[in-house]
């Protein structure tokens, strides 16, 4: 029918990707609304961790403005669960944190001084710069 189905893109190491034609239409018309995409942020320096039985991102720095240091997050928190679905690290994190994130409350669970406990952080909208 001569319909667009996606577009070809190059993505890390040159690896060929195709980005679905509903993908597109979705960012073209978020850009002609918005004039940009959100992302979600939390504010948050995270690196892997891997200790024992406990996986997930450590806290590593707080932005002083962000939704993880208003939510009560502390340097050295491990993260370690995401609405109750275990967080294996910093990309799973980062996964979670699309363009629909921006506003929604969510609660992790936050592995601190050997003890778990949860909190509520309602993720925030990337800064443009």
């Amino acid at each position: 029918k001569g319909a667009l189905i996606g577009m070809l893109l190059f993505g890390p190491r040159r690896r060929a990707m195709v980005m679905p034609y509903e993908t597109i239409e979705r960012a073209a018309a978020t850009l002609r609304e918005k004039g940009h995409v959100a992302r979600g942020y939390l504010g948050a320096g995270l690196h892997p961790i891997r200790n024992g039985d406990t996986h997930g991102a450590m806290v590593m720095s707080l932005d002083d403005n962000g939704p993880a240091k208003a939510a009560g997050l502390h340097l050295g928190d491990i993260i370690v669960s995401w609405n109750g679905e275990a967080v294996h690290g910093p990309r799973d994190l980062i996964r979670r944190l699309g363009p629909d994130s921006a506003g929604a409350s969510v609660t992790l669970g936050v592995a601190r001084g050997g003890e778990r406990r949860d909190v509520v952080l309602t993720i925030g909208e990337k800064p443009l710069n």
